[in-house]
């Protein structure tokens, strides 16, 4: 569904990736990660960060690495829907990290410098 998103090989269309990813079941993290996508960049819904969060919330407590660092590491990093705190942001890329994805193996140490004063790094 992410092409559809992305207009990788068909037309980019929002409004069919949304229907898509609501059809799915809400236990399946991606869905659940790419919708939560949608509502923060305000691509075929209206932006909104709270409903974001829930959503990113929901595949990061499955474990979905992606939920955890790209999402939940950076909404609370940059205080979108959550008030800001680095320590926390600091935890979510590490659970990430931890989880192999790489792209939280490359920046927590660096994008959260008040985390990496705090000892978290």
């Amino acid at each position: 569904m992410a092409s559809v998103v992305e207009g990788k090989g068909v037309s980019q269309d929002y409004a069919k990736a949304i229907e898509w990813f609501r059809k799915r079941p809400l236990k399946i993290m991606a869905a659940e990660n790419n919708l939560g996508e949608l509502y923060l960049e305000g691509k075929g819904v209206p932006e909104d960060k709270a409903e974001a969060l829930k959503l990113f919330r929901k595949g990061a407590d499955q474990f979905y690495a992606t939920s955890q660092k790209k999402n939940m590491g950076v909404m609370y990093e940059n205080g979108w829907a959550v008030k800001q705190d680095y320590v926390e942001a600091a935890k979510w890329y590490r659970k990430a990290a931890e989880r192999g994805y790489g792209g939280a193996q490359i920046i927590s140490p660096f994008s959260t410098p008040k985390a990496r004063v705090s000892g978290l790094f």
